[in-house]
């Protein structure tokens, strides 16, 4: 199964979580400052890798947030669902994933 991600960020290399990326108590910081309303969740998502089963909604929350789509290899990825948001469960994984799994869409 393809997985999407928006990024901002990626250089190309493996993706990694927030928490792989700056370290977790960093993580949780700019975790709490950007969404202070969910900062009870932070430990837990910090690790995460947010993916979509949609391009649709990846492409979606590219426009809203700002950002590329990046389609995933899902088949050797451990995704489970997030429901700890009910206003918009999605999957994800604690990565990190391979560059190797990773393809960088064009913007439409």
């Amino acid at each position: 199964m393809t997985y999407y991600h928006v990024t901002r960020t990626w250089d190309g290399g493996d993706l990694l979580s927030l928490a792989d990326q700056i370290g977790e108590k960093a993580a949780i910081r700019q975790f709490c400052k950007q969404w202070p309303d969910a900062c009870e969740i932070a430990d837990v998502h910090v690790h995460y890798i947010h993916l979509w089963d949609s391009i649709r909604d990846a492409r979606r929350m590219a426009r809203y947030f700002g950002g590329r789509v990046l389609a995933i290899d899902g088949e050797f990825i451990d995704v489970t669902m997030d429901t700890s948001e009910p206003n918009h469960p999605h999957y994800v994984t604690r990565g990190p994933i391979p560059a190797t799994d990773i393809t960088e869409l064009t913007a439409r």
